[in-house]
Parts: structure tokens; C-alpha cells; sequence
């Protein structure tokens, strides 16, 4: 099989470099190179229109010190401060919830922030998203609603298992988790895999940056998001985001892979998981 090949053009190698973890000097001395060979504005719109400004922030910063725009910093305090208060609020649910015994653990991008070494500051992600088991669906909403968080219209969709829980920060921001029983719930198309939330919350970890909210184990998390990156067509928004999420778990967490797809097998998504694999591995090296 003849491998496939394409060349990113600049804007397209900064944002693709700068987004991935383990960054070494070599990587930022590029990383400043390739920005100093472009436009400022040309390179933020690009980060907006891509959904990484924050992540692209985060790496200019450590590439550029003090030579950083204001406009970057001012994205990056504002971001860290709004994350900052939504894992605040999460915390205070997912206090309640263990106290009664309920198992939760965030997902997807927040939940691939809180399992790796990803600064907080570089969440894109508008949201939380919180996995409960079936089991413990309606009282969890019921413990939210004690806390004050407000579940609202999730934009028409009808859903059984998800509910969009809206709260407010500390400086007036707009927050919500996105509580879900079963995360690959889509009502268009039934998805054929098999439902793993109660082995994932079963072996769910303390996460690194606030012990108080659990992520799922590495394993199962990269099981997790290769599927959800699917879900998304692979390409559609979030995007670039998506494959970032299955870099930052296989960078920042050590792997046995005869384990991710013993996981993957599990899940009954082989030929999705590859393709999202796959595809990470050739934008994010």
C-alpha cells in the first residue's frame, strides 16, 4: 500500500505543531519560526476558525515570552479564569455525588485536560462533559438542581440520557456540564457499539489537576475519545481539537496498547478507532 502524503502550509504546520503535547526546544524554537513568518491576524484567525486558540496560545507563550501580543495573553487569562470556575463547579457536583455513593467522571476534552499534562488554560472545550451511570441518572439531576445548576434546552435535540446543567461563575461567565448516562447517545442513527460506562466508571481515577473529579483510566480513555472523534466524521467541528484529545492521552499517559485495543474490541469499534488513530498520528506526529 503506497502511503498518502500531504504538506501543511505554514499556517497549517504552526497550528498542528503547537497543538500537540510534549513540546522539546527544537519544537518551539520552530514554533516561533514559523509565526514570525506569518501574520499576526492571519495566524489567530486561523486558531478561531480551527477552535484551538487557546491550545495555540498556550504554545506561543512558552515560544515567544514576553514577545507575546496582548491580545493572546488576554485569550489565555480569560480562558484559564472561565475553566477555573466551570472544574469549581464541577467539583461541587461531583462532591455530592460521592457522597452518595454515585460514580462520575469527566469526559472527552475536559476530561483529556484533567488526565494529562494539558495546561488549563488551554481548554477549548465551552463545556464539562460528566458521565453517571444509568442507574443514578435522575438523582444526579436532582443533586444538580440542589446545587442551583439549571438544566436547559440542549438546542432542540431529544435526548434521554444527556441534560446541559447551566451555571454561573465567580465573574459573571456562563458555565454548563454536560451530564450524559450513556456518552455516545445520538438519536439520528443508532450507534452500534457497546455501552462500557458502567466498566469505564468502575475503573475511573482521581484526576491530576483536582482529585476531587475522576477521569477514566487511560486505556478506556483512549478508547473513548478515538470513538467520539468519530462521531464528528473525523474532520467536522471541533476538528483539529478532536485528534489533539487522542495525542494529549497517548503523550501524557503511559501505555500498554495490547490493553487500548483489548478496550477498543470491547467497545465494538475497531474500524473507527483505527481511522481516528490513524489520523492523529499523521497531523500530530
Amino acid at each position: 500500500m503506497t502511503p498518502y502524503h500531504e504538506r501543511l502550509d505554514a499556517t497549517g504546520e504552526l497550528l498542528t505543531l503547537a497543538v500537540r503535547g510534549g513540546h522539546d526546544e527544537a519544537a518551539l524554537d520552530r514554533i516561533r519560526a514559523l509565526y514570525g513568518d506569518l501574520s499576526d491576524e492571519e495566524v489567530f484567525e486561523a486558531t478561531r476558525t480551527n477552535k484551538v486558540t487557546h491550545a495555540v496560545a498556550d504554545a506561543l507563550e512558552r515560544s515567544l515570552g514576553d514577545e507575546l501580543p496582548a491580545p493572546w495573553r488576554e485569550a489565555l487569562a480569560e480562558n484559564e479564569s472561565r475553566v477555573e470556575a466551570l472544574l469549581d463547579m464541577t467539583e461541587g457536583l461531583t462532591g455530592r455525588l460521592t457522597a452518595l455513593g454515585i460514580p462520575s467522571a469527566a469526559v472527552e476534552s475536559a476530561g483529556v485536560l484533567l488526565g494529562s499534562d494539558l495546561p488549563t488554560r488551554a481548554l477549548g472545550s465551552g463545556d464539562l462533559d460528566l458521565l453517571v451511570p444509568q442507574a443514578d441518572w435522575e438523582r444526579s439531576l436532582e443533586l444538580a438542581a440542589e446545587l442551583g445548576l439549571v438544566q436547559g434546552a440542549r438546542e432542540g435535540q431529544v435526548t434521554t440520557r444527556r441534560a446541559k446543567l447551566s451555571g454561573t461563575g465567580p465573574e459573571g461567565q456562563g458555565l454548563w456540564i454536560e451530564a450524559c448516562a450513556h456518552p455516545f447517545e445520538r438519536t439520528w442513527v443508532p450507534l452500534s457499539v457497546h455501552d462500557r460506562t458502567d466498566v469505564w466508571l468502575g475503573r475511573a481515577v482521581a484526576s491530576r489537576k483536582r482529585p476531587q473529579i475522576s477521569v477514566l483510566e487511560p486505556h478506556d480513555a483512549l478508547a473513548f475519545v478515538a470513538l467520539h472523534t468519530s462521531l464528528h466524521s473525523f474532520v467536522r467541528s471541533p476538528g483539529l481539537r478532536l485528534h489533539m484529545d487522542v495525542d494529549r492521552v497517548v503523550r501524557d499517559n503511559p501505555l500498554d496498547w495490547s490493553r487500548v485495543v483489548a478496550e477498543i474490541d470491547a467497545l465494538g469499534a475497531r474500524t473507527r478507532s483505527f481511522v481516528s488513530l490513524m489520523m492523529a498520528r499523521g497531523l500530530l506526529g
